[in-house]
């Protein structure tokens, strides 16, 4: 099972996903934040000053913020390939239609998102970087 919990800075939570990590090998785990009323999805790390959503062609930095936690259930969840902004029919759905993926981008591997608009973005280097190819975080079921 899997849930958001609330959290600031960079106090990441025991049992947080780990969505991916840095060039360097630092860990990166799924964060979302309300940007604008919309709940986005993005990266956070015990290394970074808050969670880093990707919008509107920026990386915005959000102090308060939450984080995807897990009880550790084998099986619940799985990362499957996506492309040009397709999802599984079984991704984890958020708010209006936005869902949680990760990219291959500058020799890290980064979470993100895919949107209403069904494109991919991850945020990098202040910028909001749009992605072809990703993956997109599944639910899967047990028995």
């Amino acid at each position: 099972m899997v849930r958001w919990i609330i959290i600031t800075g960079s106090s990441i939570s025991q049992g947080s996903i780990e969505g991916g990590y840095k060039a360097n090998g630092r860990p990166l785990f799924l964060a979302r934040a309300q940007i604008e009323g919309v709940m986005t999805p993005g990266k956070c790390g015990y290394h970074l000053p808050g969670a880093h959503i990707p919008y509107r062609s920026e990386e915005r930095i959000v102090e308060e913020y939450n984080v995807l936690i897990t009880s550790k259930t084998p099986g619940y969840f799985d990362w499957q390939s996506g492309s040009f902004g397709n999802v599984p029919s079984h991704a984890f759905r958020m708010d209006d239609g936005i869902y949680v993926v990760r990219a291959f981008y500058r020799g890290g591997l980064v979470p993100g998102k895919v949107d209403s608009c069904r494109s991919a973005y991850i945020s990098y280097g202040g910028e909001e970087i749009r992605i072809q190819n990703y993956d997109v975080f599944c639910e899967i079921k047990l028995g």
